[in-house]
């Protein structure tokens, strides 16, 4: 570590600040959940500090960029459910979870069987959460529009032409732009540093069936699976059974502290251990970086959120859907490689459920997506798989 490089800076602090801005989404969830103040510091402290240290224990065990903090596809998948259930519900569902990856990380057969469901069909339940959430979010925006379109513009922009830095920060730079020109709200810093609160989880059978198995799903699919492809794509060896077990251990602690993910992150690792990281041996120094930043972003998360709410409500929610943006136009980008007819119908049908918000009974959209599109999959393709 004597020798940290420019380009491991660069790239840790990066892939820092998109983990730390895609809190927005928490933040959001938070007020809509009409959460205390403390329940809200204490989702965010945790899942940033246990997260980050999570990082820095396994990048700098396996000298290899394994970093993340929470996940970001599991807060949307939560934003609809949260809706029918207390806080000490969610608590008790999160908890599940994380007892079932410390499950799943030992028995091969299960993870088998949990990461064979096709990532087309979790990208497509994914991407109706994403266009539901935008459309709704736009039709309070409509002051706000021209800004939203120079921000999405900004977006695209970067990314075409700087290959090096994620497009959500050219989109960025036009919401603190615009967001000096009319002004921050005015807010008081009452709380500094790192604040938790034990929550008391409450678990029965819905709340496993809803909250623990798509979490569990959601963080093995769209953060370990990503996280590793990522790895493996770039000459590492990926120490599969650890990141789940490490994911689990995350996932069981944060939860007792309202917090819904704490591990291996897709989009950081991808970034970090990418050739912009420098030579390969050396990449693990750029996840260092963004460990650090996250752990000391979890510790003054009351500072940043409050600062974070200081921002006007239209321009945190522009901020929210350029971070969904990425999430939607990778899931786009997978769809559009499907060849067979079945599998875009069945992609179909898993998107339209869910950006329709179709509910029956317990089963929210989200979950009833992933339930209609495995059962057609394994009904038409599986056996031609």
């Amino acid at each position: 570590m004597k020798r940290i490089k420019p380009e491991h800076i660069f790239t840790g602090i990066i892939a820092a600040l998109l983990t730390s801005f895609s809190g927005m989404v928490i933040i959001e969830s938070a007020r809509d959940l009409g959460l205390s103040e403390l329940q809200l510091f204490s989702w965010m402290s945790s899942i940033y500090v246990m997260g980050g240290l999570i990082s820095l224990v396994l990048t700098l065990k396996y000298r290899m960029p394994l970093i993340g903090a929470h996940s970001l596809a599991t807060a949307i998948y939560l934003i609809p459910v949260m809706q029918g259930f207390s806080i000490n519900e969610m608590v008790g569902g999160y908890l599940i979870a994380g007892l079932l990856l410390l499950v799943i990380s030992q028995l091969k057969f299960l993870r088998d069987f949990i990461t064979s469901i096709p990532n087309y069909i979790i990208e497509a339940m994914l991407a109706g959460i994403v266009v539901n959430y935008i459309l709704s979010s736009i039709l309070d925006l409509s002051s706000y529009v021209l800004v939203l379109a120079a921000s999405v513009l900004a977006y695209f922009l970067v990314q075409v032409y700087l290959k090096n830095i994620p497009g959500f920060f050219g989109g960025l730079a036009v919401v603190f732009i615009t967001a000096l020109f009319i002004g921050f709200e005015s807010f008081e810093v009452d709380q500094v540093v790192f604040a938790v609160a034990f929550m008391e989880p409450k678990i029965d059978m819905v709340t496993i069936t809803v909250i623990s198995i798509p979490v569990a799903v959601m963080i093995l699919s769209n953060e370990v699976s990503i996280s590793l492809s990522a790895l493996k794509k770039n000459g590492y060896e990926v120490p599969f059974q650890q990141v789940v077990l490490s994911s689990g251990i995350g996932v069981s602690i944060v939860s007792m502290f309202g917090g819904h993910a704490a591990g291996i992150g897709g989009m950081s690792t991808t970034i970090c251990s990418n050739a912009e990281a420098g030579v390969k041996s050396e990449r693990y120094k750029s996840a260092v970086v963004a460990g650090i930043l996250i752990v000391l972003f979890g510790l003054l998360a009351p500072l940043m959120i409050t600062l974070m709410i200081a921002i006007p409500g239209e321009l945190i929610s522009i901020i929210v859907i350029l971070t969904l943006l990425g999430i939607l136009l990778s899931c786009f980008k997978s769809l559009m490689n499907l060849k067979s007819k079945a599998s875009i119908l069945i992609m179909l049908v898993s998107f339209v459920i869910s950006a329709v918000n179709i509910n029956i009974y317990i089963l929210s959209a989200p979950l009833l997506s992933l339930i209609v599109g495995t059962i057609l999959y394994a009904v038409f393709l599986k056996k031609t798989d």
